[in-house]
């Protein structure tokens, strides 16, 4: 009897701890997406107050939202203790956030871009996918080769070769891209599904609407007036000869 007691108590104990280690691995994955989340969710709430008539101004005020409601966030959640290394937390944590903020509303207007002709959600989420991945890459691609220029005795070494610096890349654009693709993701499915988000996306990141596409298509042409000038006057042809039978 002791010895099973022994065994449950080993097995609660192996189990708390590892629970208590994935509680504090996902904390330390949540805190930086939380702020992320709620910048975006107020994004897609305010919308209607980035329809502007020019591009880059939609792209300001878009940004301009992501980055306020991070510093917010951040100085709510370091308001308790300001001390310098809260600070300097904080401080890193805002260049982070406004770095991911800068990436997501220069994907999403750089999609609205390739897809300003015909917008549908396959068509969006594709290029959305592919932008999202080629941004980091980009940036890993740049950051890998400005390096070897700057430290020129770390490029003979194995890990500073080209194929490292592609490798770094494209994992980079992968590890980066896909979190961002699945967070923007779930709101495209709210602006897929709901006319009017999808009605407000469609006028701050200057897309045509695919209802009012669609309808457009679909309406039948008016006639022309035969007053109007330009319209074509029906063709009239030679009377006809009187029948044979009318004929005195």
């Amino acid at each position: 009897m002791a010895m099973w007691l022994g065994v449950v108590a080993l097995i609660a104990f192996v189990l708390q701890s590892f629970v208590g280690q994935a509680r504090a691995v996902l904390a330390q994955l949540v805190s930086p997406v939380a702020p992320l989340v709620l910048s975006v969710t107020v994004l897609w709430l305010l919308l209607h107050r980035c329809e502007r008539p020019r591009r880059l101004q939609s792209f300001g005020a878009s940004l301009g939202i992501l980055v306020l409601v991070g510093a917010v966030y951040g100085l709510c959640e370091n308001l308790a203790s300001m001390s310098a290394r809260s600070l300097v937390g904080l401080v890193g944590f805002g260049l982070l956030h406004a770095i991911a903020s800068l990436g997501i509303v220069l994907a999403l207007t750089w999609t609205s871009v390739i897809c300003r002709e015909r917008f549908s959600p396959l068509r969006f989420s594709g290029w959305l996918l592919a932008t999202l991945w080629l941004i980091p890459a980009g940036a890993c691609l740049l950051l890998g080769l400005v390096g070897t220029r700057v430290m020129p005795g770390a490029a003979a070494g194995p890990g500073w070769k080209l194929a490292s610096v592609l490798g770094v890349a494209l994992a980079g654009g992968f590890s980066v891209g896909l979190p961002l693709f699945f967070l923007l993701q779930s709101f495209m499915v709210l602006t897929y599904s709901n006319s009017l988000y999808r009605r407000r996306f469609c006028r701050a990141f200057h897309l045509p609407d695919p209802e009012r596409s669609e309808a457009l298509e679909q309406s039948p042409q008016q006639p022309v007036p035969s007053g109007l000038p330009g319209a074509s006057s029906p063709e009239v042809g030679p009377a006809p000869a009187p029948d044979a039978a009318s004929r005195p």
